[in-house]
């Protein structure tokens, strides 16, 4: 069974302005670490899961330069897709990178973040494994909710039912937009919600099957620019990639 990582690493560079540029976000910085930048970091995390040549960073263009010179994974391992269009685009376009390359559709993918602190690693890889364990046996997609300690209105969070197990984790009831201070406190008493940590778990199979199942254009746009790629024709998998909503 194969197991492949994708770390998201765009950005604007805006976050961490002045320290942050456009062309040095804030995943390029030496943060939670006076050795190593936060991509470097989120690529040690789980190298030893997936073992080096499973490793790929999902980046902008125009961030794919910078990137590929830090020479965290291989060139061939950096995922440059040719404009924006937000975390769907992103997804779909490292999914028919990775079907492109050949990878069958039972391979199962980690998309997880350049830009958070993490420790300690092994008990994240732990986590991932859980994760990866309840895509591969049970279908559809799986996330990561990090137990609340505080009403925060700066995070989205996932509702659980927590009377629906499925394996290691639980059914996912809803997903909640950033709430307002009194919202959070309801969410934090009910003790059922927990903060989205933005990383997703799926076969990529299993990822098609839910983008035609939610968003029918784009699994087309899918298919094509897999069809695109492994013809080498680059110009026309963003032709059809240009096609995507920007969400």
């Amino acid at each position: 069974l194969k197991r492949v990582a994708v770390i998201m690493a765009g950005g604007s560079g805006e976050r961490f302005w002045p320290l942050s540029r456009a062309d040095r976000p804030k995943q390029l910085l030496r943060l939670s670490s006076p050795t190593a930048t936060m991509l470097e970091e989120a690529v040690e995390r789980i190298t030893p899961l997936c073992g080096a040549g499973g490793v790929y960073i999902s980046t902008s263009a125009k961030l794919a330069p910078h990137i590929i010179t830090a020479a965290v994974v291989p060139e061939a391992q950096v995922l440059a897709e040719p404009l924006k269009r937000n975390t769907l685009g992103a997804l779909v376009w490292s999914v028919a990178a990775l079907l492109a390359e050949g990878n069958a559709p039972e391979t199962s993918v980690a998309i997880l973040t350049a830009d958070h602190r993490i420790a300690p690693p092994a008990a994240f890889r732990a986590c991932v494994e859980d994760a990866l364990a309840v895509a591969e046996t049970e279908g559809g997609l799986v996330t990561i909710g990090i137990r609340p300690d505080r009403p925060e209105t700066g995070y989205g969070y996932i509702e659980a039912d927590l009377s629906a197990r499925r394996g290691a984790g639980y059914v996912a009831r809803s997903f909640r937009e950033k709430p307002d201070l009194e919202t959070a406190k309801t969410f934090l008493a009910a003790g059922s919600f927990l903060w989205n940590s933005g990383m997703f778990f799926f076969t990529l199979g299993d990822f098609g099957t839910a983008l035609a199942e939610t968003q029918p254009e784009a699994r087309l746009v899918l298919d094509e620019i897999v069809i695109a790629l492994k013809a080498g024709n680059h110009n026309v998998a963003k032709w059809h990639f240009e096609g995507l909503k920007n969400e």
